[in-house]
């Protein structure tokens, strides 16, 4: 609100504490809007680029020494390195892998057609008619046909013996909803095309509605209830098997949820906890809140390393009875974040400190690059970081001792060093097991998958959903990890689930489900379009029947 001169104290020590707390509250101010400024308009990725100056940071061939001092004094100073000019010349960028077009893959149909002339007129100059002398290159086109809803008619007959005796009725295929109207293939296809393709209920009714079939919302709900019923054994298998492992990571993202009689939607949460990459498990939970709870009732009885960021919830998982079973694993990615948004102010002396900051994590990050293109296995890449990794580490623990000497604690800058300070440990444990990952970007990955979803169906109808939506997102996110498509998954595993030994269910969880029966399933799919090929369309006046045997 605006000061009024008429109400100023007259006492001077009064009047510099105004202004030194309206100073403080405008440089508030001016990071929050440079902040919500860069969010809007700025670069979103989080790769740090070194400058000349922070390139040799590290480095022993700097032209000095050797030990890499000068480099670290030029980036702390930019008055040093200001009559130093490096020449800039545009590397030419690499093509990424699947850049460029593409030839159309061989599994799918093809549809010939021959272009040619049919009535061709003789020639003026010799009166001959031109004959067929070549063939030209041909071409291939994407097309679309619309999809291929269709009915499936069952009908049972009746046997009789003659005596009256013996009467047999033939059997007819199990629905999965008994007395239902879905089959397994429309089922997985409102579910695939919900929780994989992010389509809410409402909008696969419009699909449905522009090719002249009328079903409801509340039906397809219904539909999605009922597959929720039917996996529900495969997520709780999907749970016990992460955590028999030895190394999970999770993290959460909020998601509204509608609330009777509330009036509007209310704040619940979606956790996500992953597995390593090399095993393809990942699964989700709802909780409806964001607390403690939601993480220890899921890790209720697991051991080993877990990585998650260091929110203040998350504490409890490694203290009392956990101290000895649990090792935490710390975020690099969310340790750097804070000095990637100090250091856009790269005139500013906490800038400068910032960019140094990022500099040895990006350095880290270099590293972890290296073992990912030269493919080392988690022993070779443990050596790699005790190689190279290692040094920096101690570079970087000596530099942050000495900047919390001379840093103000209260500032973002001291916090984001504080944060490297408290969490050191955490930190540096991905240096004692080659499996571990420096950062949580993969669980991140299994959440921005939902965040997009988010922008398409914007809230659960009720907490129920809110599970539902939990169980298909674990299994459609393993499946994406496990190269499997979640429509034939789902088109397999919902009829195969009711007769499957439940001692066997690990075997339809996606990973395992690939090798086992993804080929059978392909072959379900190929018959079923075969016998599309002979169906028959009923008449408008008289409904189709099956004929008699």
């Amino acid at each position: 609100m605006p000061i009024d001169r008429d109400q100023l104290p007259d006492d001077p020590e009064t009047l510099r504490q105004m202004v030194v707390d309206m100073s403080s509250q405008m440089d508030k101010m001016h990071r929050q809007i440079d902040y919500l400024t860069r969010q809007l308009f700025g670069r979103k990725s989080e790769k740090f680029k070194l400058e000349s100056t922070q390139g040799t940071l590290f480095s022993d061939d700097d032209g000095g020494d050797g030990s890499g001092e000068a480099s670290a004094d030029e980036a702390l100073d930019p008055a040093a390195s200001a009559d130093k000019k490096v020449p800039r010349s545009r590397p030419e960028r690499e093509k990424r892998p699947g850049e460029g077009r593409r030839s159309l893959p061989p599994h799918l149909p093809r549809v010939r057609r021959h272009h040619t002339h049919e009535d061709l007129a003789e020639c003026s100059h010799c009166g001959k008619t031109p004959k067929q002398i070549g063939q030209g290159e041909s071409k291939e086109t994407f097309a679309y046909v619309p999809a291929s809803y269709h009915v499936i008619e069952d009908t049972q007959y009746t046997y009789d013996c003659g005596c009256e005796e013996t009467i047999v009725t033939s059997e007819a295929p199990m629905r999965p909803i008994i007395g239902g109207l879905p089959d397994v293939g429309a089922i997985a296809n409102v579910l695939a095309s919900k929780y994989a393709d992010q389509l809410p209920l409402h909008r696969q009714e419009g699909i449905l509605l522009r090719q002249g079939i009328e079903i409801s919302r509340s039906v397809l709900c219904g539909w999605v209830k009922h597959g929720y019923e039917l996996l529900l054994p495969l997520f709780v298998a999907l749970k016990l098997a992460l955590l028999e492992l030895d190394y999970i990571g999770f993290d959460a993202t909020g998601v509204k949820v509608q609330e009777k009689g509330r009036g509007r939607a209310r704040r619940g949460t979606m956790w996500a906890y992953r597995s390593a990459p090399d095993v393809a498990l990942v699964a989700f939970e709802y909780t409806p809140t964001h607390n403690k709870d939601g993480p220890l009732q899921f890790l209720k009885g697991f051991e080993g390393y877990i990585q998650a960021d260091a929110h203040p919830h998350h504490d409890p998982l490694f203290k009392g009875e956990h101290k000895s079973t649990r090792k935490e694993v710390g975020c690099w990615s969310h340790a750097r974040r804070p000095f990637e948004r100090i250091a856009v102010k790269a005139k500013r002396k906490s800038g400068v400190h910032a960019r140094v900051a990022l500099a040895f994590v990006q350095q880290l990050f270099d590293i972890e690059r290296e073992a990912a293109k030269r493919g080392l296995n988690a022993s070779e890449r443990l050596q790699l970081r005790q190689e190279k990794s290692a040094p920096v580490m101690e570079k970087f623990r000596e530099w942050i001792d000495e900047t919390l000497k001379v840093c103000l604690p209260r500032t973002n800058f001291g916090r984001a060093v504080k944060y490297l300070d408290n969490h050191w440990e955490a930190l540096s444990r991905f240096i004692e097991d080659g499996r571990l990952e420096i950062h949580n970007n993969y669980v991140e990955q299994e959440l921005r998958k939902i965040a997009l979803g988010r922008n398409n169906w914007i809230q659960f109808g009720n907490e129920n959903g809110a599970r539902w939506g939990a169980v298909m997102f674990s299994l459609v996110g393993s499946c994406r990890r496990s190269g499997v498509d979640p429509f034939l998954y789902f088109y397999d595993v919902l009829e195969r689930i009711s007769s499957h030994p439940a001692s066997r269910v690990r075997e339809l969880l996606p990973d395992e489900w690939k090798w086992r029966f993804e080929a059978e399933a392909n072959a379900k799919i190929e018959r079923a379009r075969d016998a599309l090929k002979h169906a028959t369309v009923a008449s408008p006046a008289e409904p189709a029947s099956s004929p008699a045997p």
